[in-house]
């Protein structure tokens, strides 16, 4: 794998660094930006044919990101305007675990192959990636937010959020960082109109945020066991936490119905804990082949 490296030195302060993120091919990047794409947050986030921009909260304050290919070179091109030098490490760790770039794409590829019904899905996309979030914070809101709804409808909810907690730059067209746990629980659940039931299920993730219960340095079996103890946050929301917020790549998705969905347009095959079962030590990235089988948003 390429070594990360950034084109200049840095020094205390604001300054803009261009990097490098190497991976070990194929890197299904055009994947990864269908997936952005589609679900895009508006004023978070902005994906074109070829880049990927977003904002990161980061320790010293907010970092600007633009993401791009470089054909060829085994490595993603990164442009960092950070607003201190000093978080160009920790902008690299988001980055590389939100992307999956440590995968060892071979591995996986050839373990997937071994199941019959996403093996031809395997030849199609090479080198899959789970498409990740910065935080765990804001998976498992992307998750509760857009259980059982359209993502259309689960991105409303989110706008709502962003538009009243968010901090948005008079600049126009500039991005900001999704809100954190520390900016959201003040403000409750008042952005959330939808159930009751999942609203509870809204106050109590903001309540285990705040304690701490969902940072990102935790291992993904705490926080899966702080997420179950949640009520109203069922095994579907948690497995969808820790596969986009810690890059879990065995998790449980059998109670996806667009997975069944999905199973039953490509085989007469409907067990879909039979087709994931063998899947395993990579059930998320068969998850992801099967939702990504067909253009996402198609019927």
């Amino acid at each position: 794998m390429p070594a990360d490296r950034d084109t200049r030195e840095h020094v205390g302060g604001p300054v803009t660094v261009d990097t490098t993120l190497g991976y070990e091919p194929p890197l299904d990047w055009q994947g990864l930006l269908d997936w952005y794409r589609y679900h895009a947050l508006d004023g978070v986030e902005v994906v074109d044919d070829e880049r990927y921009r977003l904002a990161l909260a980061l320790p010293h304050g907010s970092t600007l990101v633009e993401l791009r290919d470089d054909p060829g070179q085994d490595r993603l091109a990164a442009r960092l305007e950070l607003a201190d030098a000093a978080d160009h490490d920790a902008a690299v760790v988001v980055l590389r675990r939100m992307l999956d770039l440590d995968t060892d794409p071979a591995e996986v590829d050839a373990h997937l192959r071994t199941v019959p019904v996403l093996a031809p899905l395997v030849a199609r996309r090479p080198g899959i990636r789970l498409p990740g979030t910065p935080t765990p914070f804001e998976a498992v809101l992307r998750a509760v937010t857009g259980q059982q709804v359209s993502v259309a409808a689960g991105l409303t909810q989110l706008h709502r959020l962003v538009a009243e907690v968010g901090t948005p730059s008079a600049e126009v067209g500039a991005l900001q960082p999704f809100p954190g746990s520390a900016a959201v629980h003040p403000f409750g659940t008042g952005w959330y109109h939808g159930t009751r039931s999942r609203r509870r299920a809204l106050e109590g993730v903001l309540d285990l945020a705040a304690d701490g219960g969902l940072d990102p340095g935790l291992d993904p079996e705490a926080t899966g066991a702080a997420l179950h103890a949640v009520r109203g946050v069922g095994a579907w929301t948690v497995a969808s936490t820790l596969m986009r917020g810690h890059g879990a790549a065995d998790v449980d998705l059998r109670g996806d119905r667009a997975l069944v969905v999905a199973l039953e347009r490509l085989t007469r095959e409907v067990d879909l804990p039979g087709v994931l079962r063998p899947a395993s030590p990579w059930r998320s990235y068969a998850a992801l082949h099967l939702w990504t089988a067909r253009p996402l948003g198609s019927r």
